[in-house]
């Protein structure tokens, strides 16, 4: 009589229970993953607007004060209400414009008229309406009078501003003082100090000495660039 092989009393494998457990652990393992991925993305994110803001601030503050930094007091063949030419420059609480000097580094270099203002823009369909710091300039011919702003070259300096103020600092009193307009026609003020503050970050004060430029600079008109591109 031919003997029968002895079968195993269970097969080997995973049970249900076993299976669960390792699911919920991948799962969780899953989680783990995807939440670090998320963290480094923002982290990343995070860092790139810290460098495109570091960005424009030092870009936006070499500009004003390479350009605000040396200044000319030549008035303007306007008389003023006394009857008197005024130096060209204005100086409100969230503007200034004065005669400067383009940096050769910017451009060709020369005499320009300068205005610093909140503008908006982003109007057209599509695009976002935000206020920006922008910088217009136009080439000093060799005679003032009124300026077309809305015909001058621009350059956006700073975006999303939610607050800009200028004042200006008059050392001829004592203690100097800061005022938030300058009134004087017959003289510059000693220094200018601007604040900014955007939607993510708060300017540290920019304070620039204002250095009166020699009468006999050359006058200069032309094309400038900014960042190897040309603003005609």
């Amino acid at each position: 009589m031919s003997k029968k092989m002895a079968l195993p009393s269970h097969q080997a494998g995973f049970t249900l229970v076993e299976l669960l457990v390792v699911m919920a652990l991948m799962s969780i393992v899953m989680l783990a993953m995807i939440g670090a991925l998320r963290g480094m993305g923002q982290t990343q994110a995070r860092v790139d607007q810290r460098l495109a803001t570091m960005d424009e601030f030092w870009v936006g503050t070499g500009f004003i004060r390479a350009t605000l930094g040396r200044v000319s007091a030549r008035r303007s063949e306007v008389l003023g209400a006394d009857g008197k030419p005024s130096i060209q420059f204005e100086g409100l609480p969230q503007s200034i414009a004065w005669l400067g000097v383009m940096p050769a580094r910017e451009g060709a270099g020369g005499r320009y008229f300068f205005r610093l203002a909140l503008e908006p823009v982003g109007d057209l369909p599509g695009l976002r309406s935000r206020t920006v710091l922008m910088a217009r300039f136009l080439p000093f011919s060799g005679r003032s009078g009124a300026l077309n702003w809305s015909q001058a070259d621009s350059r956006i300096l700073v975006n999303d501003v939610q607050q800009f103020s200028v004042e200006y600092e008059d050392r001829s009193e004592v203690p100097s003082v800061w005022k938030a307009t300058w009134d004087s026609k017959d003289r510059m003020p000693d220094a200018v100090r601007i604040g900014v503050i955007t939607s993510s970050v708060e300017w540290p004060p920019v304070s620039v000495p204002l250095r009166l430029m020699p009468q006999g600079a050359s006058a200069g008109s032309g094309v400038a660039t900014f960042g190897g591109g040309a603003v005609q």
